[in-house]
């Protein structure tokens, strides 16, 4: 019923292509500066290309920020997090490489991301596994389609 990180994914990039922006659009890209040239009426936009650490200026007379605010993790001080020595990851940066199946999770926060997440963590860990989930505060919430299929979810 709701889709997958993978399926909008696909989905964003085919709208993209279909009305032809794709070309238009910097993917993968740290924008170190965006200066507005007011004798040439442009902006001059200089990257850091984060897959190649080129250096790259381009000069476009409309910019438009789509980047959202939760690009780059935000991870706390947690005392004693450097002595942690099992995976560490965080969902603004996934790693899909890190095997999940009959392992026991912590998931620290409750925020939209960890809301979306979750149910994936509890069929990646399967019946061997756990996933906990430690939050400050409740957040309001309803409950999703299929979501009542999985044991211990009324206890959340």
């Amino acid at each position: 019923m709701y889709p997958g990180r993978d399926e909008l994914h696909k989905y964003f990039f085919s709208v993209a292509e279909d009305l032809g922006i794709l070309p238009h659009c910097r993917l993968n890209k740290l924008c170190r500066s965006l200066v507005w040239d007011s004798q040439r009426l442009l902006w001059v936009c200089a990257f850091e290309d984060n897959l190649s650490g080129e250096n790259i200026v381009h000069e476009e007379p409309v910019v438009v920020s789509a980047i959202g605010t939760l690009d780059r993790p935000s991870i706390p001080s947690i005392g004693g997090a450097s002595e942690f020595e099992a995976s560490a990851l965080h969902s603004a940066k996934g790693d899909k490489s890190v095997q999940m199946k009959d392992k026991n999770i912590v998931v620290l926060g409750n925020g939209a991301s960890a809301t979306q997440f979750i149910l994936e963590l509890v069929k990646a860990v399967g019946p061997k596994g756990t996933v906990v989930q430690l939050v400050k505060s409740a957040h309001w919430w309803t409950m999703r389609a299929g979501l009542s299929i999985i044991n211990g979810l009324d206890k959340c």
